[in-house]
């Protein structure tokens, strides 16, 4: 039995549905039906149900199912059946209270309405040279310092990569006049000249052609002259809302995370493989329009945000409505709530990276790493060969590649056969890169109203998942996994 059809009432079930799904109705079937809280549509409504009475939620396009508590899970960034979840959710709604009633909660993923990446204005020249000459000084006092050197090796950065990314040391807090680092002159109330604050701490910059335009330095006493206590300190003057960057800007994979040393670290570990890494600063941050640029054109980006209430807000209300590109993978929560954590428990940060990526973002790294091979070891005289555009393979050269496994290229025919008779298609989603298969629109309840067209949907979606042994060398195996190999890359992504 569910844990919520155990614990709560049917009204309960359908008050707590209403708080966590987005645009909630009643159906005609008494059930209630919303935009579907397991994967992106394209056009939201229609295929999703969830029945209160029976705590069954299912939706047609995605195929997926679960209770109210994999609702819950899904809502805030993890698997239906994530254990953490479940116990968080009875926690929440299912007080032992004698039958009182749930508190309505609103925590529904709210579009971002007419969002706009905002434009950053760049720091004056002088305040540019003054902060790139401090940063000099901060690498140099840096790799001087045994101590600092060795907490950023037990955070996964190493000496030299701290010094590729300009990472330094600042050993004392300056207070220069904002007037000498190109600012306009302020006065503060006893008619002096304001100062600009660099703290003693981690210096950690944001560079621009081959200058400083951003500087934010991470304080080991959190207390300020003010009497607050502030972690982070950005500097006055600089470019404050620019995003921590590392790796190509060309790069078309990406992992986003909340801190700019976590994102250092994961840049050292992964981008040998073509993952960059960028650091956001918080999970409320928003990127710039140049930042904006690199991820709208990235094939996946790893949303890595903390796995805590803010990161899972903002993951539904900003990230997955303004880049269906990005996928929800926090690090693993038993070993910490970031990847800084999980790393410091063990995490192999590597696999674990290669791990989240679809299988069409693991062929397209495997297939840039063997061109850079491939060009490492080709005579420097060579002419390049013409690079044809990638397309998919038609179905009779997958059939030619598969001449060693005859029983698994007979399935896969017979599949063929029977599919292309129908007006179905085979989708991807974009959580998890799996493969699912819907129709072109979503015309649900002309597709259910016809009971022979939905018994050959149901019958072809189970042959397609069916996992079974056919021939040895490809073990225990399914079409799917096998159609998404060859064609997972051209796929339609939903």
């Amino acid at each position: 039995m569910s844990i919520a059809l155990d614990r709560l009432t049917a009204d309960d079930r359908r008050i707590i549905a209403e708080s966590l799904l987005t645009n909630p109705r009643p159906s005609k079937s008494g059930e209630l039906t919303s935009h579907c809280p397991f994967h992106v549509e394209e056009s939201p409504g229609g295929a999703f149900f969830y029945s209160y009475e029976k705590d069954l939620a299912y939706c047609h396009s995605c195929g997926q199912n679960a209770d109210l508590a994999g609702i819950y899970n899904a809502i805030n960034g993890r698997g239906v059946d994530d254990s953490d979840g479940c116990r968080e959710f009875v926690r929440k709604h299912c007080h032992d209270s004698g039958g009182r009633k749930p508190v309505r909660q609103d925590s529904r993923p709210q579009h971002p309405e007419g969002w706009t990446p905002p434009s950053i204005v760049m720091p004056p020249e002088l305040w540019r040279q003054k902060a790139s000459d401090f940063v000099q000084h901060s690498v140099e006092r840096l790799q001087q310092n045994p101590e600092q050197l060795a907490e950023l090796a037990r955070c996964g950065i190493s000496a030299k990569v701290a010094e590729l990314c300009r990472f330094g040391w600042n050993e004392k807090d300056k207070w220069p006049p904002v007037s000498a680092w190109g600012l306009p002159r302020e006065e503060n109330e006893r008619g002096k000249e304001k100062k600009i604050w660099l703290p003693e701490g981690l210096v950690m910059p944001v560079v621009r052609d081959n200058q400083v335009v951003k500087l934010k330095i991470r304080r080991p006493i959190l207390q300020t002259p003010w009497g607050d206590e502030r972690k982070y300190w950005e500097v006055k003057g600089g470019a404050n809302g620019l995003f921590h960057v590392y790796g190509r800007p060309t790069s078309r994979i990406w992992i986003l995370v909340e801190t700019e040393r976590d994102a250092a670290m994961l840049w050292a570990f992964c981008h040998q493989m073509g993952v960059g890494a960028i650091g956001a600063g918080g999970a409320a941050k928003r990127p710039c329009d140049f930042v904006t640029t690199i991820l709208r054109r990235a094939k996946v980006i790893l949303n890595a945000l903390d796995y805590d209430p803010a990161g899972a807000v903002n993951t539904y209300k900003f990230w997955e409505q303004e880049f269906p590109n990005s996928i929800r993978y926090p690090a693993p929560p038993s070993m910490g709530k970031d990847v800084g954590d999980a790393y410091r428990n063990g995490l192999d940060v590597r696999r674990w990276v290669w791990e989240g990526l679809p299988g069409y973002a693991q062929r397209l790294l495997k297939q840039k790493t063997r061109t850079k091979q491939d060009a490492e070891i080709a005579p420097r005289n060579q002419e390049p060969e013409p690079q044809e555009n990638a397309t998919a393979p038609t179905f009779e050269q997958v059939l030619e590649r598969m001449e060693p496994w005859p029983l698994w290229r007979q399935e896969l025919s017979d599949f063929y056969q029977a599919f292309k008779a129908t007006d179905f298609r085979i989708f991807k989603a974009r959580q998890g890169g799996e493969l699912w298969m819907g129709i072109a629109g979503n015309d649900w309840k002309t597709l259910n109203a016809d009971p022979t067209r939905s018994e050959s949907l149901r019958n072809l979606r189970e042959r397609l998942h069916q996992r079974k042994e056919l021939d040895p060398d490809l073990g225990d195996n399914s079409l799917d996994k096998i159609i998404n190999h060859y064609f997972g890359e051209y796929l339609e992504v939903r």
